[in-house]
């Protein structure tokens, strides 16, 4: 049986949950914010980075810290990754070859991508899953790595 998220209410409380459901209630969940477009570079849970928010079970998460980015139509196409949906990121500044980061090209481009990683002395070669996707190889000091992506949220 698959496991169901419920809302504690009226109609169901921790006594009278149906069998496998994940109780939700302060004490079980975060609320982790959404990050697309980053405006302040040295801070990126900054207040003007920030878009909302989305509830995550805490057992899921480490003591780590997280946002989620809503994934947008993209040429470099991430394996299984559909418009609209939230890829959670664990911030961390490294990741390892052939993961998948959270990433800024430039400074200048504020916008956050979701790539493919493979480094290679000074240099980054970043990578969509697509057929039709090339490549693109820039000097390390060009990227900047917000984080890994951990799992993929979609709503059905």
């Amino acid at each position: 049986m698959t496991n169901k998220v419920i809302q504690l209410n009226s109609k169901f409380n921790n006594d009278n949950l149906p069998e496998g459901a994940i109780p939700v209630s302060e004490e079980t969940t975060v609320k982790i914010p959404i990050i697309n477009t980053i405006y302040c570079l040295q801070y990126i849970l900054a207040p003007e980075n920030i878009i909302g928010y989305r509830l995550t079970l805490k057992d899921s998460l480490d003591d780590s810290t997280y946002f989620f980015m809503k994934f947008k139509e993209d040429f470099m196409v991430i394996d299984r990754l559909i418009s609209g949906d939230y890829a959670l990121i664990r911030q961390q500044e490294d990741v390892e070859n052939g993961e998948v980061a959270a990433i800024l090209i430039n400074d200048i481009q504020r916008e956050v991508k979701l790539r493919r990683i493979y480094k290679n002395n000074n240099q980054i070669t970043l990578r969509g899953d697509g057929p039709n996707c090339n490549s693109i190889t820039l000097p390390k000091n060009k990227v900047k790595i917000l984080g890994k992506c951990i799992m993929i949220d979609r709503k059905i």
